[in-house]
């Protein structure tokens, strides 16, 4: 995987070659250094084969080492990978924008940026499908709320439980761990809505 570094500064000369995307430089890069850089495939918590800067190859799932043949001698370079990231970050965002509606732009920049990470980690459909009390509660500017939706199963509910989600990327592990909770997607997104203010 690359140095942060590395991959950032590269981030930062394609955004300035690319001006018109230079405001999203700050979201854009804390997502991508929770994807990581890969160079050659591998398949991604849910078993999609992906590669580069979470650039997922196909909407098939795989078991654990079963990766495609297919993909066996598939490399991608650290600027390409960026390239085709810068792309699928922002038509994700379109599709967020879409799905939000009408407040999407006068949200507070953390708020886009969570927002966008979720979307690009899950896909822009299943974050606002799968998670509407989160969204619902977002939608009201009640962050604290939308925080609890992303931790526990049904906390309108009563029932805090600890949700997939939480487990899946890897927050509970940074809890129970103490480990730094703004280097995972999960802890992070967390901290920031419950740092939003109405």
């Amino acid at each position: 995987m690359a140095n942060n570094n590395d991959i950032n500064s590269i981030l930062d000369s394609l955004l300035f070659i690319q001006k018109n995307n230079y405001q999203y430089k700050d979201s854009m890069q804390k997502t991508m250094n929770f994807e990581g850089y890969e160079e050659k495939p591998y398949l991604d918590s849910s078993g999609f084969p992906t590669i580069g800067i979470g650039n997922k190859l196909e909407s098939v799932s795989y078991k654990k080492g079963q990766m495609p043949e297919k993909y066996s001698n598939m490399e991608v370079s650290k600027e390409k990978a960026i390239n085709n990231y810068i792309n699928n970050y922002l038509e994700i965002e379109d599709v967020v924008k879409k799905k939000y509606g009408k407040g999407y732009n006068e949200l507070p920049e953390d708020a886009r940026g969570v927002l966008n990470d979720l979307a690009f980690n899950l896909g822009g459909f299943k974050l606002f499908d799968e998670f509407p009390g989160f969204i619902k509660d977002f939608k009201k500017g009640q962050y604290g709320e939308a925080a609890k939706e992303l931790k526990f199963i049904n906390p309108d509910e009563g029932n805090m439980d600890i949700s997939k989600y939480w487990e899946q990327v890897g927050a509970l592990n940074t809890e129970n761990k103490n480990l730094k909770r703004s280097d995972n997607r999960g802890t992070s997104a967390y901290d920031i809505l419950l740092n939003l203010k109405k």
